[in-house]
């Protein structure tokens, strides 16, 4: 961050993102059978959670070429 030390830029995004992932500002969706969820990555901060990849497959739909 312009005009602060790499160790005060450091503490102040760690700060913001601590406080950015807590309630009211969160959202875990609870899964089931055809639930499709879409976010808008510009305005939204993405965190994965543990996924049971041996067990459950995934499915990533990606844009088709035009």
């Amino acid at each position: 961050i312009p005009g602060l030390s790499r160790e005060e830029s450091t503490e102040l995004l760690d700060e913001l993102c601590d406080l950015a992932c807590q309630q009211p500002r969160t959202y875990l969706h609870a899964w089931t059978v055809g639930d499709l969820v879409i976010w808008d990555e510009r305005s939204v901060q993405h965190r994965s959670r543990p996924w049971l990849h041996q067990t459950v497959p995934r499915l990533l739909l990606l844009p088709c070429a035009s």
